[in-house]
């Protein structure tokens, strides 16, 4: 049995692949307000963006405490957060699939580096906050999208 680490260490691995076929399957359907709505209800789309938001919240507050292994146990949350919403894919929305897409593997790169930090000031540190970064505006970006085409 893979522990909750080993799960994090071959999600990059083993989901992110099978998303691009995924979402190619989803390209022929339509994009209808009603199926994104569906979607989103049936991902717990605002609980899972939620939950992301909050574990990079954890592991800010971690470092902010200068606790590292309250730390690494947030990453290694947020890394498998990520990887469950990733299991969410795809949406009726090509464009909205490969956004969130983005994001949620950003999100696991940068639990990745969270985890390997040695050091709460350290290079692995730096490149946990620059990832993150990027991959929470990457997500907000796909919620106003699903928002936008939900209103359409």
């Amino acid at each position: 049995m893979i522990g909750r680490a080993g799960v994090r260490r071959l999600a990059p691995v083993l989901v992110i692949p099978a998303v691009g076929a995924l979402a190619s399957a989803c390209a022929a359907t339509p994009d209808s307000a009603s199926g994104l709505a569906s979607w989103a209800r049936q991902a717990s789309y605002s609980s899972t963006v939620g939950l992301l938001r909050g574990d990079v919240r954890d592991i800010d507050a971690g470092i902010r405490l200068n606790k590292l292994r309250a730390t690494h146990t947030a990453c290694d949350g947020l890394g498998t957060d990520a990887a469950s919403a990733i299991g969410q894919l795809p949406t009726p929305d090509h464009r909205l699939t490969t956004m969130l897409n983005g994001a949620y593997s950003g999100l696991i790169n940068a639990a990745q580096a969270c985890s390997d930090g040695k050091t709460l000031s350290g290079r692995s540190f730096v490149t946990y906050e620059r990832r993150s970064a990027g991959a929470l505006r990457t997500l907000s970006a796909a919620t106003a999208r699903l928002h936008a085409l939900e209103r359409r």
